[in-house]
């Protein structure tokens, strides 16, 4: 498959050339994984932050997997995509400790809805 994505030199921007063509699941994970690592490098950069107020990649049917990474000896927690896959994050074991303390302090709290249009 002949897919070229090509930055622009100041990394604001992407020409994507795709031929039309018939593909296959696989062919689209890669086509994905090919995309993703060009916005990795693109400017501005993913928010380091959660985007409160704006839109984000919900995604219904999620599954979880935790795990340890055997070499590098780093927690793994893992979320199925459905729309993306697996995606797989290194998690540092105090980082880990501080999600789980939230998780017990959150749990059982009632969670008011927020509306974007009050801000």
């Amino acid at each position: 498959m002949a897919v070229t994505i090509t930055l622009s030199k100041d990394n604001s921007t992407a020409t994507v050339s795709l031929p039309t063509v018939e593909l296959t699941a696989e062919q689209i994970d890669f086509l994905i994984a090919d995309i993703a690592a060009a916005r990795g490098r693109m400017i501005p950069e993913v928010s380091q932050t959660f985007p409160h107020g704006k839109p984000t990649h919900r995604h219904d049917g999620t599954k979880y997997f935790f795990g340890i990474d055997p070499f590098a000896k780093l927690l793994l927690l893992s979320f199925r995509s459905p729309l993306f896959g697996w995606l797989t994050f290194g998690i540092p074991e105090r980082e880990f400790e501080r999600m789980y303390r939230q998780l017990r302090e959150s749990k059982g709290r009632v969670v008011m809805a927020q509306n974007d249009k009050s801000h």
